[in-house]
């Protein structure tokens, strides 16, 4: 139990802004052993902006508890996976060869295909999360924001498995976790998953063409990513799998809504 949660907390510390106790080894060796837990990470975070929805709901307009709950996110994670969503874009709408490409990404200004796509994907995710909670209860939304938050990083890091790790190690904030998520690490991150499903399951919030529907649409936003990163770069970056969360969560929230 003491290895895991040093595993846990090498991956929450890394993934977020807050702090772990002081009495873990953070390393690069755990960091690389931890991908498992990076879907856990999602899930505490899911719990915790699904509670301060609660509060901010009771208080605010819609709309506003939505907006709030987008801006804590950014502020628990360090806009980590949405910088990585810019760099990705930036890189392949702004380079002509992969070594550019590649360069771009690692550059930290922000480019206009950076731009754009981090206000659209901004702007989706309030907008849709407003519109689910327009047609469904309030306990089926909370639901979802920590399916989304832990599912996403687990469909993430599955790029690991068809596709190589191209950026220069040595320049990477990546290359700790860059090659590694094994079968026993990938069961381990399932597990959040699997428990968020179950009240889906049982409270019939989901009917299975919805599953099914969620799972099609994941898979082939997944094969369109790895399609992407194959032409223009030959593989993943840190910041690719950044971008690849930031769309899977959009994905999942519109299928939530498809039946309102």
């Amino acid at each position: 139990m003491n290895r895991q949660l040093q595993l846990f907390f090498n991956a929450w510390v890394f993934f977020t802004r807050l702090p772990g106790p002081r009495w873990v080894d953070y390393s690069d060796q755990n960091l690389s052993r931890s991908s498992g837990y990076f879907s856990w990470v999602g899930m505490v975070l899911g719990v915790m902006l699904a509670g301060v929805f609660c509060v901010l709901s009771a208080v605010f307009p819609t709309t506003v508890a939505v907006l709030c709950c987008l801006a804590l996110s950014l502020w628990l994670t360090g806009a980590f996976h949405e910088d990585g969503l810019a760099d990705t874009f930036d890189g392949l709408g702004g380079g002509w060869s992969r070594e550019r490409k590649l360069a771009i990404m690692k550059d930290s200004r922000l480019g206009s295909y950076g731009a754009a796509a981090l206000v659209i994907v901004l702007l989706l995710r309030w907008q849709l999360m407003v519109w689910v909670l327009d047609h469904q209860p309030w306990q089926f939304v909370l639901l979802v924001l920590v399916l989304a938050e832990s599912l996403s990083r687990l469909v993430a890091m599955s790029l690991l498995w068809n596709l190589e790790y191209v950026a220069d190690p040595a320049q990477s904030k990546s290359k700790p976790l860059a090659t590694q998520f094994s079968a026993a690490a990938a069961f381990v991150a399932a597990l959040p998953v699997m428990v968020a499903t179950v009240p889906l399951w049982l409270g019939h919030s989901f009917v299975w063409w919805q599953w099914l529907l969620l799972i099609v649409s994941l898979v082939l936003v997944r094969s369109g990513m790895i399609r992407t990163l194959r032409w223009h770069l030959g593989g993943y970056t840190g910041d690719t799998l950044g971008a690849m969360q930031q769309l899977a969560v959009i994905v999942i929230w519109m299928v939530c809504g498809v039946n309102g």
